[in-house]
């Protein structure tokens, strides 16, 4: 978020870099990482998910499979909840404003809408919020019962835990009847946690994430892949494997481990949310509301100028943040964020 702000302990990320990047291992998956888009699992790459993956699960029943690159997590979950279904007409049903994978995915341009694909007419629904949680379930109910009458069941219903778009976030409590919901219809829930996982939010991952039959990740581990039930047939398709940002992961992983840094973005997030709060009242009705969790803080503006007045105000203070669509500001730091630059962007933020 800072970048002119030097992290203390960077040393430590510097001397796992250098001892990775001149082993065997990180020469030979860097030489092999861009000769196939299938690249072999090796005893040694399912050793690696097994030790850098599988502990930062959320259920110890999951297994884990990596993609190659470019934000497939979602489009292969899907896939192979539709291939676990057999032969049909089967759809997905996703939530307005998601963003799943990159611009050129099925997926975003399904849910989100995208000139460069075509629609496929799969079922969307709006965002959960706290208010409309409720009528958003049963309108699920509604949508899965209607497909199947249609002849186009859903054989699988994507949500993120917390939209990336927005700050919205659902409820745990949503979480476990959507569940409910999606087994009764036999379709699978998968939970797009590319956002929030890897520490984002001050948890591993955040959310009702163990109940899902898929889990994705991605962004801050470098490799992208999900996690799923072992007798799913995820663990019979190959899909390619990364094992170069595996061990980039490796070593984002020890520094994690040795730095306690998701412990550490829980405790700076809760001082974050709290001084980015106390500013906002001073400030009457220039911020309209502060969401998120850990380190991951939305805050809206008045409306999309005020937005954008925003964003380049904290960047001639030295701050980098992201627009959120045109409703205010997102603040994505590293997990290695102090207190001493929270302190410095909450003095940044007071100033506007």
């Amino acid at each position: 978020m800072m970048p002119s702000l030097r992290y203390d302990n960077s040393l430590s990320l510097n001397k796992f870099n250098v001892q990775a990047i001149h082993g065997k291992e990180f020469d030979s998956a860097f030489i092999n990482s861009n000769l196939t888009t299938s690249e072999v699992a090796n005893q040694e790459f399912q050793e690696l998910v097994k030790k850098l993956l599988l502990p930062h699960a959320p259920s110890k029943d999951l297994s884990a499979v990596t993609l190659t690159r470019g934000g497939q997590g979602v489009e292969k979950s899907i896939l192979t909840a539709m291939a676990e279904r057999g032969e049909g007409k089967w759809t997905a049903l996703g939530f307005k404003g998601a963003t799943h994978g990159n611009h050129t995915s099925f997926a975003l341009a399904q849910f989100r809408g995208s000139p460069k694909l075509p629609s496929l007419g799969w079922p969307v629904l709006p965002y959960p919020t706290q208010a409309n949680e409720a009528s958003i379930l049963d309108d699920v109910t509604s949508s899965l019962r209607e497909q199947k009458a249609k002849g186009k069941p859903v054989a699988a219903v994507v949500i993120e835990p917390m939209q990336s778009t927005s700050g919205h976030a659902v409820s745990d409590r949503f979480l476990s009847e959507l569940r409910s919901v999606t087994k009764d219809s036999e379709a699978a829930l998968i939970i797009d946690a590319s956002e929030t996982g890897c520490g984002a939010t001050g948890k591993s991952f955040w959310g009702y994430t163990g109940e899902a039959d898929y889990l994705v990740f991605g962004k801050r581990t470098q490799v992208e892949g999900f996690y799923s039930r072992p007798q799913s047939k995820a663990a019979s398709i190959s899909f390619g494997t990364d094992q170069l940002r595996l061990l980039q992961f490796q070593v984002i992983n020890q520094v994690m481990v040795q730095d306690s840094l998701i412990k550490r973005v829980d405790n700076i997030g809760a001082s974050m949310r709290k001084q980015v709060e106390t500013v906002a009242a001073k400030k009457g009705g220039a911020f309209t509301a502060v969401r998120g969790l850990g380190t991951s803080l939305f805050i809206d503006t008045q409306d999309g100028e005020s937005a954008y007045k925003l964003q380049q105000h904290l960047l001639k203070e030295g701050v980098l943040t992201k627009l959120n669509g045109t409703k205010g500001i997102a603040t994505k730091p590293a997990l290695t964020l102090d207190q001493k630059h929270v302190d410095q962007f909450t003095a940044a933020l007071s100033k506007f």
